[in-house]
């Protein structure tokens, strides 16, 4: 049978340490703590004017989720390290968004954009 002595496991906790910052100093790894001071809630956008082409419903909302997370406060999203979320709701052709006021905002000001570009290229 192995034995760790106490030198062993000091030699692992360095190295459990070292690593652990390692990780950390990641870019992509590194947690957003924006949630810590900033209240989340959650709001239902509908879109189904947004999902003009080809696909059935879920794969165009999703398809928007993930352009939305990637071009809103895309270190905020869950994906990203950060605890935002954005959920598709199929028979309501709408995103659940869970977010704080400001990211709501951008979120919203983000679908604004989107409908008025599609409204200027249908003229």
């Amino acid at each position: 049978m192995f034995r760790f002595t106490i030198r062993d496991v000091l030699w692992l906790t360095v190295l459990t340490a070292v690593l652990m910052a390692w990780w950390l100093e990641q870019p992509s790894r590194r947690p957003s703590l924006s949630w810590f001071t900033k209240p989340l809630h959650a709001k239902v956008y509908y879109v189904e004017d947004l999902l003009a082409g080809q696909g059935g419903i879920a794969t165009r909302l999703n398809g928007l989720a993930s352009e939305i997370k990637g071009n809103v406060t895309r270190d905020d999203w869950g994906s990203s390290g950060g605890v935002a979320t954005i959920k598709t709701w199929d028979s309501n052709v709408s995103l659940v968004v869970c977010h704080s006021d400001e990211g709501h905002a951008l979120v919203a000001e983000y679908l604004a954009a989107m409908r008025e570009r599609q409204a200027v290229s249908r003229h």
